[in-house]
């Protein structure tokens, strides 16, 4: 079984129904190694060298975060700043992550029909994280695939039905991470 390293922020993983569920999931993988950044580094001060070995150590590496003002959460931005570095992850002897297959996990407060060029969002999920996209094609990692869960807020939805959807989430992630 390939070695999967689940790398997650979430501002407020504590008042989370989908993410929090999510990553218990997820977590109960003997093969899987989770990361919760916003629990690790509190003050924002990441250990590179760690977060470098453990990219290194794994075969598939997939980031698990709500969208957050259409990007990534704040600490998720930060890791990729601070992690993937010149000459480890890109330019001169920077292919230390080639090869590493690469799934997206997201979950997002509004509705699917919001997240299309008719839509509220004008834009789909996909477009938005474009840039993650071609960080990873930077970084020579093949991105795989793409998971989204819409409408997960549990105060607006309802935390029976977001749960349903969690769920749904984890059983599609797991069938991707299967077929890798």
């Amino acid at each position: 079984m390939k070695k999967t390293l689940v790398i997650s922020a979430h501002p407020n993983i504590a008042q989370s129904t989908a993410n929090a569920y999510i990553l218990d999931q997820l977590n109960e993988s003997t093969s899987t190694t989770v990361r919760h950044l916003d629990s690790i580094y509190p003050d924002y001060q990441i250990d590179v060298a760690t977060e470098q070995q453990l990219l290194q150590d794994s075969d598939v590496v997939v980031f698990q975060f709500p969208l957050f003002w259409y990007s990534v959460p704040p600490m998720l931005k930060k890791w990729f700043d601070d992690v993937l570095t010149y000459g480890f992850a890109y330019g001169e002897n920077g292919d230390k992550l080639k090869g590493k297959k690469v799934l997206l996990s997201v979950t997002t407060g509004g509705p699917e029909e919001a997240y299309s060029s008719t839509g509220y969002n004008q834009i789909s999920v996909k477009e938005v994280l474009v840039p993650l996209i071609q960080t990873f094609k930077l970084t020579q990692m093949e991105f795989v695939d793409l998971n989204v869960s819409y409408a997960m807020v549990a105060m607006q939805h309802g935390e029976e039905a977001v749960l349903t959807k969690a769920k749904d989430h984890v059983q599609k992630l797991a069938d991707q991470l299967a077929a890798l």
